[in-house]
């Protein structure tokens, strides 16, 4: 495939270099001229089926100082001899009926049939010509065959034609215009057409109608999604993550690329540069570095305890297996304990590759992570970016009394805190764990840490409130201990209103956002009525974090009125809450943000002229 070509003018080839091959298929037995005997795809199967692995590029097996993959060599010791098959060493041997001297030797469970002896004889008579491995070969353009009927439309078609003649098979008539349509549809998009276009293909008598359905088949969108599942099964995009645990991976903003890649008919060159070195261009943007996604399907070993660097290693490995049998058609990883018995490839040309792709910092992690925001999300970032920008220029002006007025301003969060700890009146724990409360409302666990528990919470709460979200603030957990894992899983949450002589209301919950959330324990799975899914924060476990979850209706709250909260932990290990505290927050959800300070998230919305 020329670098020249598009990936969309190749994918609407495929199908006639597909039929062209299996039409040119010859059979060993069959060779209707010398000419028609091809090193490649003729001589080189037999001879690494049978004689390469004692007699190939792997110095460490190599028998008799004899390798049949290289012709110089071949010739200077006799196996060989061209134009003289009958005197050949190669012949001798496998025409031998010695088992002492016979090749391939009888214990090694290979025989060579007399259709390949057939080819092997023809081929030595003919000056045993050798040929590089395909994928060394730049493509050229052969000269059309001569054929004898007008059949044939296109330079492809003659080469069908031909080989058809040969084996005395005619061209089957043309279809009809809605079979020819539904076929053309299907090969181009997967689907069938819609009875808009084949209404309008079927009304179209002009000689072009063919060219033009074919065009806009082309230009839509499910062109991409059809032919980038061919690009992704190469790419492991399926795959999930291996080893231990196996679980999935979510790289669909990849998927993504792929497709607007073929839609887009992005040139086949540029389509290959932006996969393996898109984040070494100059500038490059945030697709091209999202192309590189390419070698992020490696497997990830999550088991604990398991060497990282190790699994690292293992990762390059892939990458440089997947890019050889990719872009060069080539089996490159037994390379990697030993020079190729079948292909030119040594050990060390394997580690001179190996050498490009060690540099990665995933070090077996779904670290680092770009984000990769779609185009309409990229739009409102854009905006939002602009907006903080002309307000920092505002900001550089420094009003006279800007400090001053934002002191007073937030004098009132004194009275009415943006978030207020909740204090609790009464505490089950199911496995008679204990809590104690400080003055700033947090609880501390009194003793060792289970390895799960269920835990009730009742919270008093003022009259005629406006409760509008609570939010969860969690301390490292301290060190020691017989669970040293300083995770906490988060499995339900499940928020409810006591009332005097009613039965407890259950208040929904939505909008769940935290400062951070462990890949695929996002914190909306705390209220997702699953005890299997939840919240958690690893890799970051070692750090403070918060989370926000607003109610789904504003809470107004009545004399005597209580809440509880009951918190799940079953994940196991320990993972339960150690240090943390419970607010609630009367004040409108815009101004509730987890990533930030409550001080400091006041400050950037008064900055920004938004005030309760």
């Amino acid at each position: 495939m020329c670098f020249e070509h598009s990936i969309k003018s190749t994918a609407a080839t495929i199908l006639h270099v597909v039929a062209f091959v299996l039409l040119n298929c010859t059979n060993l037995s069959h060779h209707s001229n010398a000419d028609e005997l091809k090193f490649n795809r003729d001589v080189r199967p037999i001879l690494a089926r049978n004689c390469f692995a004692c007699h190939g590029m792997d110095e460490s097996t190599r028998e008799a100082d004899l390798r049949l993959d290289d012709r110089s060599t071949a010739i200077q010791l006799g196996a060989i001899l061209p134009g003289d098959p009958r005197r050949s060493e190669l012949m001798v041997r496998i025409l031998s009926e010695d088992p002492e001297a016979v090749m391939p030797p009888p214990d090694s469970g290979h025989r060579i049939t007399d259709a390949e002896i057939q080819v092997l004889r023809q081929w030595l008579e003919t000056g045993a010509k050798y040929e590089k491995h395909w994928s060394f070969t730049p493509p050229g353009k052969s000269a059309l065959p001569t054929t004898k009927s007008d059949w044939d439309e296109q330079p492809i078609d003659t080469f069908v034609l031909a080989r058809l003649e040969e084996t005395g098979l005619e061209p089957n008539l043309a279809q009809e215009p809605s079979w020819l349509l539904r076929r053309l549809s299907l090969d181009l998009t997967g689907l069938p057409p819609t009875l808009e276009e084949a209404d309008r293909f079927l009304a179209d008598n002009s000689p072009q109608a063919y060219e033009d359905a074919v065009d806009r088949l082309l230009q839509s969108d499910a062109f991409g999604e059809h032919w980038a599942r061919m690009w992704l099964d190469l790419a492991r995009y399926a795959d999930t993550k291996g080893y231990e645990k196996d679980r999935a991976r979510t790289i669909w903003r990849y998927r993504d690329w792929v497709i607007d890649a073929f839609n887009q008919d992005l040139p086949y060159d540029q389509f290959t540069v932006e996969q393996l070195a898109g984040d070494l261009l100059e500038n490059p943007s945030n697709d091209q570095l999202l192309a590189t996604a390419f070698h992020r399907n490696t497997m990830e070993n999550e088991e604990g305890g398991t060497d990282d660097e190790e699994f690292r290693v293992a990762a390059v490995k892939d990458r440089v297996d997947t890019t050889m049998q990719v872009w060069m058609g080539l089996t490159m990883g037994c390379a990697k304990c030993h020079s190729h018995k079948y292909d030119p490839i040594s050990q060390s040309d394997y580690y001179s590759l190996y050498a490009f792709f060690n540099q990665t910092q995933d070090a077996d992690r779904e670290a680092p992570i770009l984000p990769t925001p779609t185009k309409l999300q990229q739009e409102k970032i854009d905006a939002h970016e602009s907006h903080i920008v002309d307000f920092e220029l505002r900001l550089k002006e420094n009003p006279p009394g800007f400090d001053k007025a934002l002191s007073d301003w937030l004098v009132q969060f004194e009275s009415r805190p943006l978030w207020a700890p909740l204090r609790k009146v009464d505490f089950i724990s199911k496995q008679g764990i204990t809590l104690e409360q400080n003055e700033s409302g947090t609880f501390s666990v009194t003793q060792e840490l289970p390895e799960k528990d269920s835990w009730s919470f009742v919270f008093e709460v003022a009259g005629n409130q406006r409760l509008t979200a609570l939010r969860i603030e969690t301390d490292p957990k301290s060190a020691g201990g017989k669970w040293p894992d300083k995770n906490v899983v988060i499995n339900e949450l499940v928020v409810e209103l006591l009332e005097q002589g009613r039965e407890p209301a259950k208040l929904q919950l939505k909008q769940a956002r935290a400062d951070f959330s462990q890949k695929s324990w996002e914190v909306d799975k705390a209220i997702d009525g699953k005890s299997e899914t939840g919240w958690a924060f690893s890799p970051k476990a070692a750090q403070a974090h918060c989370a926000v979850f607003e109610l789904s209706q504003p809470l107004v709250t009545s004399e005597n009125c209580k809440l509880r909260l009951s918190i799940e932990q079953q994940y196991g290990q320990g993972l339960v809450l150690d240090d943390f505290r419970i607010l609630a927050s009367t004040h409108a959800v815009k101004w509730l943000d987890a990533n930030l300070e409550p001080t400091k998230y006041l400050e950037k919305m008064f900055r920004q002229n938004e005030y309760p």
